[in-house]
């Protein structure tokens, strides 16, 4: 019996085959690999930002939200308003312009804080724009030398005091993400990110508020600004 020979091409062939087959293996794996390490990252951004957003809350709770709020603990809330910037007074003419300072209980008294609830330049200018027409007036403190400023407006024929602020610290969270977790909009990320990270400043303020003895038992309203 003949033995059957093996042609040079038909084993080439076959090695080409094979090697094919074990590349197109380690492409998979790779892949694999890089998309898990994708993930991990997509992850750990959108886990950063959210907590970043917990610090922003933390600060701005105590320099802004915790004064306010014990200054309102007060049984006779007093507060100045300057002629200048009392917009019930903007219509008169300058000479019958006068300081005036009003009397309110701590249960006439509102607080309205104003966010964007997307991270755009856009959202940003349209949520500073909300008080741009309100009274600006201070909070007398007992035994102080100077008041707490604030942007206000008398609603309820003036039987209610509702202080707004436009809460600035939580704008960073955009510059955050543009140049340190370098993610881009529009972009399902980003939505998730503008979502979450709003979630979790304003939970935090909440938490922050109700552990305080006699804090926050005002009136907390949001108002986002898209």
């Amino acid at each position: 019996m003949e033995a059957t020979s093996i042609t040079p091409t038909i084993v080439t062939g076959v090695f080409g085959i094979i090697t094919a087959v074990i590349t197109g293996v380690f492409a998979m794996v790779n892949t694999k690999k890089q998309l898990n390490q994708k993930d991990k990252e997509t992850e750990t951004k959108l886990n950063s930002a959210p907590t970043v957003a917990k610090g922003l809350a933390v600060g701005y709770f105590h320099n802004f939200l915790k004064p306010v709020d014990n200054a309102l603990k007060s049984t006779a809330i007093q507060v100045r308003f300057h002629p200048d910037e009392d917009r019930e007074q903007r219509g008169l003419p300058e000479k019958e312009r006068k300081e005036r300072i009003l009397n309110f209980k701590k249960e006439q008294v509102e607080i309205e804080l104003i966010v964007p609830n997307t991270l755009s330049a856009e959202a940003f200018e349209r949520a500073a724009s909300q008080v741009k027409d309100l009274s600006q007036a201070e909070i007398l403190m007992p035994g102080a030398n100077r008041g707490f400023k604030i942007n206000c407006e008398l609603r309820r024929d003036g039987s209610v005091l509702v202080i707004t602020d436009v809460v600035r610290p939580y704008f960073a969270i955009k510059y955050y993400a543009e140049d340190f977790l370098k993610m881009e909009r529009p972009s399902s990320e980003w939505v998730t990110m503008e979502v979450d990270s709003l979630k979790k400043f304003q939970e935090t303020l909440e938490q922050l508020r109700s552990k305080g003895e006699g804090v926050g038992t005002n009136r907390l309203a949001w108002k986002a600004i898209g």
